[in-house]
């Protein structure tokens, strides 16, 4: 099947480089008659490989004429580019202000006419010649004499990638690692480890059965193989039975969309059929299934699965990839094409899908069309498609719904590699580079310390994407010469500056760069730059000027205001196209309610996330601040998703502001605002964190717009962070019906450091959604839980009392307490018959003993001690909790002694013992083993340390 695949590489990089050639290049006067003889014998090409047919293209002698038009075909399309490169540059250096920066001329000189001239005349030349070797193949009517290539290897086409040094262990390439895994694995003693090997290879049979001897491991081995199950096996093997075929059925109408489709006499006929070919596979049925999606013709869809069936080859060894490699080869040439690229990243890769189309644009596989509909919403739509036919699984989702990362089932990863060279799909060093390798990449994912010299010479590169975790001083020189580069990622190196020889890159469409402090000067240079995120340092004053240039930007991370022209908001102004998130610091750079407004942020639509950033008053140049009247000029679009306030110096804040389709909300540090807007109306609101307001005395009616209560306020608000509202004395909001929609959604609610705060409005306190409370530094306020039916998690640091109401929450899970212990009643305690987790840390460190209600709590499974410097012995009834499963002891320095033996061997599920920094403390009268026997668990699951970490400050899970 994978001669029917190899092809539409071959013909998508035609007609890429037709495209290209039929383009007005303005640069290329007097090179008409040798770019009219080019796209002709392109075009002859094309139409010649369309006509093939099926039964020669399984000619290994065909496939190698194929191979070599590709070479020829992407030399030219290399040579075109750099033609629109030299007509790009020309440009830009003519309407540059600083054009004197460059060492190159402004116009093509007649010696490179003559090169590129001469370089058209090859080209076409071999293409010419190519088109007439075709004929002895019987591509052009005579009948081949080649001899049929008899092996079932993939012919693979497409040149992509080198994936250098990455750590994937347990694919065909990594036997090795999964040795080393082995080896390493056994080395703890009390530990019998059992590895499950998903795939084996000949070569790892014998070291594994040698190791599982010496080693006494078990080995769990999977496969699809009978030989390898015989060979392997030392007891009876155990088969996964096949799926239904009810289900398979099912499985295979919901990936066709054809759930409501009605059964037919001829439509079970061919159900019957094609259940015996998916026989059982629920990869197969979803692949299949979204190969022949319903569109509503019954019809034409009967045609259709008809045809699938007759297609589908009988049973073999590759069978299920031969019916995969069937289900791709339906896929339109586009999406054939952005599907196998994906195969440039290793198996169980997770792939960012927003990186991935951004390839896709720059290797050209989708082009700009008339319409609304940018590059990235094609690409958008390709992805969509892809994963309706079920090639992609796994998918990852932000907090909005939007799918961020993705991976590949294994076996549609082989299929996807089948299309693509064998010339670039094995792991590279570029130490083994020789100048043919390099001149091939189009791709290069480089995980690497530095970048090595040798990537100079892959000059014909569109992606570049550099992992480094160390601090690059700089880029080396040679990225200038890669002038065919569109994507160029080099986030994860930090770096204090960027060379100004990037903004040569004129073809540049992405530019990924980690935390850098000051941009190139001449940014604006990069004409086609469509995608620019960076990180800056607190001490970026400035960007670089006349960022408004950039008029095909839609993604720009960060702006820093400046008062210098060309330095200024209203750059923002021109970048019509922005969207997804945008990050405006050093506000108090812009002086006017006008000057805000001149960057146009209300007509950028497509913005999802702002942030407003004013510098905090030390940096603060001058005193006066007209905050207010600037926040008014930035009015955020209307379909604004997330907002973030910070360090804004104004009294009151814009109404406006807060448009209707918030669903996150921060307002951060806005130390001179003395009172709240009103937010309670805003329908769409999920997540509201507010944080720093100093000025903020008391909250009342106008925080939730109570006049407009027909809806009620915060109908969808989840999540209510309140923290470090150090002056805030009274909270108002009294609720005589509680059954209204007031926070109904409400499931988290967290304050701190709120130290004048004595009480909640009932309004809250009666919120029946709340499943989790935290509490911390609000000494002074009383808390009543009565009515928050739900909770399920409460967490208290420094309260003077548990809260009211306690008793009352039998579903009660989880119980954090930090604050004077000894202090506090436990009489609640007898009522939380389903408590599985509690943490107490003694804030005094005066306790002298565990509280005794303690004892009633049977369903505990884990229990954390902390600085309880007081206790000397645990008591003997911790014998009663025998369904605990972890014990922490943290920093209890004159504990001495645990309960006797005899009740700790009650404890028979525990399986985690820690004990940190508790000097006086052995167990059983010895440490660690000997202990561990004392404990009756094994001695691996015992940890005695005595640094002064606390385990609760890693328990995420609170």
């Amino acid at each position: 099947m994978a001669e029917f695949l190899w092809t539409f590489a071959v013909e998508e990089t035609l007609k890429r480089t037709v495209n290209v050639a039929a383009q007005k290049i303005s640069l290329v006067w007097g090179l008409e008659d040798e770019l009219s003889n080019l796209s002709k014998w392109l075009l002859d090409a094309g139409a010649l490989l369309r006509d093939i047919d099926r039964e020669i293209l399984r000619k290994e002698s065909v496939k190698r004429w194929a191979d070599g038009l590709e070479d020829i075909v992407s030399e030219a399309e290399d040579l075109l580019d750099e033609l629109a490169y030299e007509d790009l540059r020309r440009k830009v250096e003519t309407s540059s202000r600083v054009c004197n920066n460059f060492k190159f001329s402004s116009v093509l000189n007649p010696l490179v006419r003559h090169d590129m001239a001469c370089k058209m005349k090859k080209i076409t030349k071999m293409l010419k010649q190519h088109y007439r070797n075709s004929a002895p193949l019987g591509l052009v009517g005579k009948e081949s004499m080649e001899k049929e290539d008899g092996g079932n290897n993939l012919r693979q086409i497409r040149e992509t990638t080198s994936i250098l040094n990455f750590d994937v262990v347990g694919r065909e390439t990594e036997v090795l690692d999964i040795l080393r895994l082995v080896i390493d694995s056994s080395s703890n003693e009390y530990e019998l480890p059992l590895l499950i090997v998903p795939i084996l290879w000949e070569e790892l049979e014998d070291c594994l059965k040698e190791i599982v001897g010496k080693f006494g491991i078990t080995i769990i081995v999977t496969t699809r193989l009978d030989e390898v199950a015989n060979i392997m096996g030392t007891v009876s093997g155990y088969r996964l039975e096949k799926l239904p075929e009810d289900h398979c059925w099912s499985l295979f109408k919901r990936s066709a969309n054809a759930n409501g489709v009605k059964m037919t006499p001829k439509l079970e006929a061919i159900r019957i059929k094609l259940l015996q070919k998916i026989d059982g596979i629920p990869l197969v049925a979803k692949v299949l299934g979204g190969a022949v999606e319903f569109e509503g013709d019954l019809d034409r869809w009967e045609t259709t699965l008809e045809s699938i069936v007759r297609e589908i080859p009988m049973k073999q060894k590759s069978y299920v990839l031969s019916i995969l490699q069937l289900s791709v080869d339906r896929l339109p040439f586009v999406e054939k094409q952005c599907f196998a690229y994906c195969s440039i990243f290793p198996k169980d890769c997770e792939v960012v899908k927003e990186n991935l189309i951004r390839m896709w644009i720059a290797q050209g596989f989708i082009q700009p069309t008339e319409g609304e509909n940018t590059m990235e919403d094609l690409g958008e739509g390709h992805f969509n498609f892809l994963l309706s036919r079920s090639l992609f699984q796994d998918v990852v989702k932000d907090k909005y719904g939007r799918i961020t990362h993705f991976k590949m089932h294994d076996l549609i990863h082989d299929v996807a590699l089948a299309i693509l060279s064998t010339r670039q799909k094995s792991v590279l060093d570029p130490t083994h580079w020789n100048g043919k390798t390099s001149r091939k990449l189009r791709t290069l994912l480089y995980n690497n310390q530095e970048i090595h010299h040798k990537v100079a010479d892959c000059v014909f590169l569109r992606v570049l994407e550099v992992n480094s975790l160390h601090m690059m001083n700089n880029l080396p020189d040679f990225i200038a010469k890669l002038k065919h580069l569109r994507y160029l990622d080099i986030s994860s190196c930090s770096m204090w500056v960027m060379p100004h020889s990037v903004t040569t890159l004129f073809n540049l469409q992405t530019l990924k760069l980690g935390s850098i402090e000051n941009l190139p000067m001449n940014l604006r240079n990069l004409v086609r730059l469509r995608h620019l995120e960076f990180h800056v340092y607190y001490n970026t004053r400035k960007m670089p000027s006349h960022m408004g240039e950039l008029i095909h930007l839609q993604i720009l991370s960060w702006f820093v205001a400046g008062f210098e022209e060309g330095c200024k908001i209203e750059e923002l102004g021109n970048l019509k196209n922005l969207k997804g998130q945008l990050q405006l610091s050093n506000l108090e750079q812009v002086r006017s309610k006008e000057e805000a407004l001149a960057a146009k942020l209300v007509n950028k639509k497509n913005l999802r996330e702002l942030t407003f950033e004013w510098s905090i008053d030390i940096l603060r140049e001058c005193s006066s601040y007209n905050d207010f009247e600037v926040l008014e000029g930035l009015q955020p679009p209307k379909n604004l998703s997330s907002l973030k306030i910070t360090n804004f110096g104004g009294k009151f804040l814009p109404a406006a502001t807060f448009v209707e389709n918030l669903v996150f909300l921060c307002l951060y540090g806005c130390t001179k605002c003395e009172r709240l807007p009103m937010l309670g109306q805003l329908a769409n609101l999920q997540e509201l964190s507010i944080c720093f307001m100093d000025s903020v005395r008391s909250i009342g009616s106008e925080f939730y717009g109570i006049d407009s209560n027909r809806r009620g306020y915060f109908p969808k608000l989840k999540k209510f962070d309140f923290c470090w509202m150090c002056n805030l004395e009274q909270w108002e909001l009294e609720v005589a019906n509680h059954e209204s929609n007031h926070f109904g959604s409400l499931q988290t609610l967290k304050l701190d450091r709120c130290g004048k705060l004595t009480k909640l409005p009932n309004g809250l306190e009666c919120c029946k959604s709340v499943h989790e409370v935290i509490i911390s530094n609000c000494p002074n306020l009383t808390l009543n839980v009565e009515e928050m039916h739900n909770l399920s998690v409460l967490l208290i640091d420094g309260l003077k009392f548990l809260p009211k109401g306690l008793a009352l929450h039998p579903n009660l899970k989880t119980i954090m307490i930090k604050g004077c212990i000894e202090d506090y009643d436990y009489s609640p305690f007898l009522n939380l018959p389903s408590l599985t987790k509690l943490y107490l840390n003694d804030g005094l460190g005066n306790a002298t003993q565990l509280p005794k209600q303690l004892q009633h709590l049977t369903a505990l499974k884990i229990l954390a001690i902390e600085n309880f410097y007081g206790i000397e012995v645990l008591p003997e009834w911790l014998r009663k909790l025998t369904c605990l499963e972890t014990l922490d002891l943290v920093r209890c320095k004159n504990l001495k002694r645990l309960p006797s033996r005899g009740a700790m061997r009650c404890l028979t599920k525990l399986k985690d013992f820690k004990v940190i920094a508790c000097p006086l403390l052995l167990l059983g009268g010895q440490a660690d083993q000997e202990g561990a026997k004392y404990l009756h668990i094994p001695a691996y699951l015992c940890h005695v340390y005595q640094s002064r970490g606390s385990p609760l400050s890693k328990t995420s899970s609170i």
